[in-house]
């Protein structure tokens, strides 16, 4: 058994939803928020506007046009139907066969059509969202490239277990490599025979460039190989992961800290948001304590703090009278650490939001920045303590 997809017209409440989520989406992949404004020009005219101001502009714009072209939509849904049901069982089936996946208790794909300037996917009730107005050449490659998602991560967890669920959304590493793969499965032959037209991934992704070579290039040969599917997904992550953690290291690395176009957090964990919280300072820096958002244009200070609480914890563990010491610029060391115990292959995160004058800054040198109010990060690296330890001073260690 494959699924089907069920397309059905959008509902006024959910509509102005998907725009709500696009106006306020500030993602570094995809820039939803721009596309938006391209597919509604009205709402430039509330842009830094209170966040009330924009959401009735969004419920008065939305609503107007939804009546205005509700016709529309239920035509859009007997179209997109009619049109996908030729190819529907074909794909689904060829797709599973490619990923050497089932598609397991996945019955039904429900495809809501609306007014919206991007097609979000939601994984958890495996449904996604389209626009009414797509070509005819185009529609069904839309189609098959999102439900693509739904069995590529059944695939996926089959295969690192371990992923959790936050880093199959953007802006982590899996949802990166899980549309990037879009290209080559999609293009590969047995299912390009279905549809007789390419398909692209999201066309920033073609801009990434490593040791002289187009990232997506070398990815579309990996899936060319004679190997199996797992050791294509395996090695192509691999590969995507080295090669985009290195191009998006060095950009922030080089940046002009005093001038940033990026601001960093570092973090040791997963998160989903930078949320404002009541901070500490064991050394009693004034500067250091607040409710806010801290954040930082260096990012190697931004490294200390996704290491700092993972050390902390494990020096507790052993009973030890640790002290930190981080520099708020970048003078070296950045971090020195005293009678500490540091975790074995320790990682940690480091969130990246882009500068903007209403974010207050320290006084004098200091590359600390403080925002009051949560913010949604547009990109995330994950870090490795190895690769930043020449930075850091150790005055006395002790083994874990």
């Amino acid at each position: 058994m494959v699924p089907k997809v069920v397309f059905r017209p959008m509902t006024l409440e959910e509509n102005i939803k998907v725009i709500e989520w696009a106006y306020f989406e500030n993602n570094g992949s995809l820039d939803v928020h721009q596309y938006l404004l391209e597919y509604y020009p009205e709402f430039s005219e509330v842009e830094g506007y209170d966040r009330g101001v924009i959401l009735e502009k969004i419920h008065e714009v939305v609503s107007r046009d939804y009546f205005q072209y509700e016709k529309k939509i239920y035509d859009e849904v007997r179209r997109y139907q009619s049109s996908w049901d030729k190819y529907n069982d074909k794909y689904m089936m060829e797709i599973s066969k490619y990923l050497n996946c089932s598609w397991g208790d996945i019955r039904k794909i429900s495809a809501s059509v609306g007014l919206i300037p991007v097609f979000p996917r939601y994984l958890d009730t495996y449904s996604f969202s389209i626009s009414t107005n797509v070509k005819e050449d185009m529609l069904n490659e839309k189609i098959a490239h999102e439900t693509l998602h739904f069995l590529w991560f059944l695939k996926w967890k089959s295969l690192f277990p371990n992923t959790s669920r936050r880093e199959f959304d953007s802006p982590f590493m899996p949802w990166v490599y899980s549309e990037m793969v879009v290209d080559p499965i999609l293009n590969s032959p047995a299912v390009f025979k279905l549809f007789d037209n390419s398909a692209r991934a999201y066309d920033n992704f073609y801009d990434y460039q490593y040791d002289g070579k187009s990232v997506m290039s070398v990815l579309k040969d990996i899936y060319l190989e004679d190997d199996s599917i797992e050791e294509k997904i395996v090695y192509g992550y691999q590969y995507v992961s080295e090669a985009i953690h290195s191009i998006k290291i060095n950009e922030y690395l080089s940046q002009n800290v005093s001038q940033p176009k990026y601001l960093f957090h570092g973090s040791p964990l997963i998160l989903d948001s930078l949320d404002v919280h009541t901070s500490h300072d064991s050394n009693h820096n004034l500067d250091n304590i607040d409710t806010a958002t801290f954040l930082t244009s260096s990012f190697l200070i931004a490294s200390c703090y996704a290491f700092k609480d993972k050390i902390k914890e494990e020096s507790e563990k052993n009973n030890l009278d640790w002290d930190f010491q981080i520099s708020s610029t970048e003078t070296e060391p950045i971090m020195t650490m005293d009678n500490v115990c540091i975790p074995d292959n320790l990682e940690g995160y480091i969130y990246v939001v882009p500068y903007n004058t209403s974010l207050k800054k320290d006084l004098g040198d200091s590359l600390q920045y403080k925002s009051f109010q949560s913010l949604q990060p547009i990109d995330v690296v994950s870090v490795h303590y190895s690769d930043f330890k020449e930075h850091y001073l150790l005055k006395q260690r002790s083994k874990s």
